[in-house]
């Protein structure tokens, strides 16, 4: 008898060492990918909070806001885009009436809920495509 590996024992070893290396480069790659989507996240709700923080001060720096208390909901009251770290931002603000109970508030006083969704596309790695942030604030008409 001769020492030593018959082929077929040199080729299970051969296959099993590469699957292993394939699971390990799979891996990896799974993982680049997911520390880069929790990158991007806090950027989305940046984008997010700067659409919002600036549609809520229009809305209080306004003399007159009976007028925008007084629209009905809508879905897609206004879109546009923003640029924030060389990242294009589309984003959809959203308006919805919430009743105020009446006698806390009073009459006169009204609530009104702004969501805004902040979609935007990353173009490499496997987490690549179209990615989305929401944020809600309520705001209420001054007397």
């Amino acid at each position: 008898m001769r020492g030593g590996f018959s082929l077929l024992e040199l080729l299970l070893a051969l296959g099993t060492l590469a699957v292993t290396l394939l699971l390990v480069v799979a891996l990896g790659i799974s993982v680049a990918g997911r520390n880069q989507q929790s990158l991007e996240a806090p950027v989305g709700l940046i984008a997010a909070q700067s659409v919002l923080s600036q549609f809520v001060y229009n809305v209080q720096a306004s003399t007159d806001q009976g007028p925008f208390f007084s629209k009905p909901t809508t879905a897609n009251y206004a879109s546009d885009t923003v640029e924030i770290d060389r990242v294009t931002f589309h984003y959809q603000v959203d308006l919805e009436h919430l009743p105020t109970g009446g006698t806390s508030l009073g009459n006169t006083n009204r609530l009104m809920k702004i969501t805004v969704k902040v979609f935007w596309q990353m173009g490499n790695g496997p987490q690549a495509g179209r990615h989305q942030s929401e944020m809600a604030r309520l705001v209420h008409e001054d007397n």
